[in-house]
């Protein structure tokens, strides 16, 4: 006999799948420098805890894609893994796993600043859509080092941009998006 998941079991797993499609959408956001795509992460009155004062998503985003930050900041990338989402009606509870790489120039030399930690969310779902309604981030540790080697692609290699003029943001428009 085989099992047969309930209506109830497939609407956890359609929540899981939003909650999980946010927080890719924000790492994204975040190495993209899409300031539209980072806010549609939080609810309006969000609020993200980096350990200072707490900010709602629209600070947040202002301070993270900034001048502060665009300008330290040649590059970022961010990893996500070890998502584990618990959904309970319409709040949810995630921890993820992050790696977020940022290269920067400090005293005259290219160097990469490695953090490792989580992201302890709290997502509400408000007229239908899941979002972040409290993010905690979880520092566990973190490496500065220098860069002693960025060797060039091979040509014809797309580069990544820190902007929303990134590849990803065109290259299925302008190849028509279907596999050959």
């Amino acid at each position: 006999m085989r099992n047969v998941p309930t209506d109830a079991q497939l609407q956890v797993m359609c929540d899981k799948q939003e909650i999980h499609d946010v927080i890719m959408r924000y790492a994204r956001a975040v190495d993209r420098f899409d300031a539209a795509l980072l806010e549609s992460c939080y609810h309006r009155d969000g609020v993200d805890h980096r350990g200072d004062v707490p900010k709602t998503g629209a600070e947040y985003t202002k301070f993270v894609l900034g001048p502060e930050m665009n300008g330290k900041y040649r590059l970022t990338r961010h990893q996500l893994s070890n998502i584990l989402i618990d959904v309970q009606g319409d709040v949810a509870r995630a921890e993820t796993y992050f790696t977020a790489i940022h290269r920067y120039s400090k005293d005259g030399r290219e160097v990469e600043l490695t953090q490792y930690g989580r992201f302890l969310d709290l997502f509400t779902r408000r007229d239908s859509v899941w979002k972040i309604s409290k993010r905690w981030r979880v520092r566990d540790f973190a490496r500065l080092e220098p860069v002693l080697d960025d060797p060039q692609p091979p040509a014809g290699w797309y580069l990544g941009q820190k902007s929303t003029a990134d590849h990803v943001y065109t290259v299925f428009e302008r190849d028509g998006g279907a596999p050959r």
